[in-house]
């Protein structure tokens, strides 16, 4: 009996797909800076809202696989104020990721405010400005008084009587 070996040869093409060691993400605050204009000294502003956004910038296949990942821990500097929708992480993927910072201005003090709102390591800064004003009714203000002097008689003939005078 006799046997016969066939040769079989299978060919294989693979295709290699080369990802970056990390995947390249933009963190953007939009607007990037805030002016809450003149306000009353301790008087709260309107608020006025930053949108702060993780963008993956490399095809979709390379940001699924190695996601970006920013972390944002969000400040204002003295005299602002602010609350936020923003998740522990912001992770950018296919579709970009956003939350919203409200801020808002309490002036301490007359005169200018500058400040900056932070987002975290790394992450975009948005400058903030304002001015504290006087008080409605703070200034000093001067009032008329009447000061009326009193009748003096210098002889029983002739009296003569001094008018009032108005005082500021």
């Amino acid at each position: 009996m006799r046997r016969l070996t066939h040769l079989v040869a299978l060919s294989c093409a693979a295709t290699a797909i080369v990802l970056p060691s990390s995947a390249a993400a933009t963190t953007t605050a939009a607007p990037t800076s805030l002016d809450f204009g003149s306000l009353p000294v301790g008087t709260q502003s309107a608020t006025q809202a930053v949108t702060l956004t993780q963008s993956c910038t490399l095809d979709p296949v390379s940001c699924v696989a190695i996601p970006s990942i920013f972390s944002p821990v969000i400040s204002a500097t003295t005299g602002f104020t602010q609350t936020n929708s923003c998740p522990l992480t912001l992770v950018a993927l296919i579709v970009p990721q956003a939350c919203t910072i409200d801020v808002s201005l309490v002036p301490n003090a007359v005169g200018q405010i500058t400040g900056l709102l932070s987002t975290g390591s790394g992450g975009p800064t948005v400058t903030l400005s304002g001015a504290g004003t006087s008080p409605p009714g703070s200034g000093t203000t001067t009032t008329k008084r009447k000061k009326c002097k009193k009748k003096h008689r210098r002889s029983a003939s002739s009296a003569k009587k001094k008018k009032c005078k108005k005082r500021k």
